[in-house]
């Protein structure tokens, strides 16, 4: 198979297909070995753990952060945190990982629905959980709505920046950007995987430091084995290309909007997704030898969902080949 040519996976940054990824993991190997199978509470776990996690707390300006094995798996030990709190509101569409049924719990597609509720109501404390990006339906987090949450309650404004963190808002940093422009009664955090867009196998949390002194001390933490080593190792070591490889994705972004039609696509500014409108278009592109995403999410039985995804590997010859291909479909379509 041919992988300037495929168009399906994330890897936004491009490290699998960089040789310094591998030549990183492999001297991570040697340093710390294949695989870590202990408990972050082994007095015997290396410290680059650790440093992972501060290189967060200091980019960010975060009040902590923790590490685990996926972003999924951290997602129980958030609801955990948030079983507690008076009301949890759940936006639509979020990663199952999130959506487990809690009492109190209520689901939105937009803070404005629930504003009455939170208005009238004698609650202290309560936990929101959100997409920045969804890669499915493109949907985003409307920032702007918090403005209609109350200012003299506790609020835990959890977000899923998976499809963001690296890639997104000023040099990459993602929805944490948004921490400047929100209200003082706000505790705000991100849950977000690491191999989305940084290709390590591993999920992170950062932000309130409430909530990751809950994860570091739950017993699903504890008793689990963090992240290879070896990709913590290859994570840090990988800081400059991902830097240029932010600037080649939104180039490689660029070259594909400026020659595309787009009728039948629907996108986000500087986002490397492209959802398609014409059916069957994976079929029809794979004869131009394009491999693109589709399938049912996140259940097989779901409807499929055909995408575009681009990476900062591609090369501009297949992204334009891509693009002229796309838009014969496109006229294919339009003309009945």
């Amino acid at each position: 198979m041919n992988l300037s040519r495929i168009f399906s996976n994330t890897d936004y940054l491009g490290a699998l297909e960089h040789d310094d990824f591998s030549v990183f993991v492999t001297e991570g190997m040697k340093k710390y070995g294949v695989h870590f199978a202990g408990s972050r509470l082994s007095n015997t776990c290396p410290d680059i753990y650790e440093q992972v996690e501060q290189y967060f707390i200091d980019k960010y300006v975060a009040e902590a952060a923790i590490l685990g094995s996926s972003g999924s798996f951290m997602g129980p030990m958030i609801l955990d945190f948030c079983k507690n709190k008076d009301v949890v509101l759940c936006q639509s569409g979020i990663h199952p990982a999130l959506q487990f049924k809690l009492s109190g719990m209520f689901r939105f597609d937009d803070l404005s629905q629930v504003k009455s509720l939170l208005h009238r109501t004698n609650y202290t404390e309560i936990a929101i959980l959100a997409n920045a990006n969804d890669p499915i339906t493109l949907r985003t987090f409307d920032w702007d709505s918090i403005k209609l949450l109350p200012r003299n309650i506790t609020i835990h404004l959890i977000i899923d920046d998976s499809h963001g963190i690296g890639i997104t808002g000023s040099n990459g940093i993602g929805a944490f950007a948004m921490k400047e422009k929100l209200p003082g009664n706000i505790r705000f955090s991100v849950l977000a995987s690491l191999g989305k867009a940084f290709s390590v196998p591993g999920g992170i949390i950062f932000g309130d430091k409430e909530l990751v002194d809950h994860v570091r001390h739950s017993s699903e933490w504890g008793g689990s084995s963090p992240v290879p080593p070896a990709y913590a190792h290859a994570f840090l070591k990988m800081q400059d290309h991902y830097r240029s490889g932010l600037a080649k994705l939104r180039q490689n972004i660029r070259c594909f909007e400026e020659n595309i039609d787009r009728k039948l696509i629907h996108s986000l500014p500087e986002f490397p997704v492209f959802v398609l409108k014409p059916p069957k278009m994976s079929e029809f592109l794979d004869q131009f030898g394009f491999t693109i995403s589709s399938f049912g999410y996140p259940n097989a039985g779901n409807p499929k969902v055909e995408r575009i995804v681009i990476n900062s590997a591609k090369k501009k010859i297949d992204i334009l080949q891509l693009a002229e291909a796309v838009n014969l479909k496109t006229s294919i379509v339009s003309d009945f």
